[in-house]
């Protein structure tokens, strides 16, 4: 078992060297990686701004907020909130399950 472990980390390493090669190749030959707008000052100033007006025009998020709002009133943990949302069959903006962390992280985005 532990010589396919071994022969599988070589194959990974090598792996990394050769796609690291490439992509050092394609940059000498002027390939461009990523949006180069966004690594200017504005282009990160209009990033924040369209994830901060996401999060705030969003109707779902709003009424999320509201209820782990009224929760942390009654003094429930944030794995009682996540439970209390799943039983309630409320799902985040993508589709998926509250846990302790996703309700931590909109709590403290409000």
């Amino acid at each position: 078992m532990s010589i396919y472990v071994g022969v599988l980390q070589r194959q990974t390493l090598l792996h990394s060297i050769r796609k690291k090669a490439s992509i050092q190749a394609k940059k000498a030959h002027g390939k461009v990686y990523g949006n180069v707008q966004n690594f200017t000052a504005a282009g990160r100033k209009l990033g924040l701004e369209k994830i901060k007006s996401t999060s705030i025009t969003h109707a779902k998020k709003q009424q999320i907020q509201a209820i782990i709002r009224n929760c942390q009133a009654a003094n429930m943990s944030y794995g009682e909130i996540a439970e209390a949302l799943n039983q309630n069959r409320f799902t985040t903006i993508r589709g998926k399950r509250f846990y302790r962390n996703t309700v931590r992280r909109l709590a403290m985005s409000m």
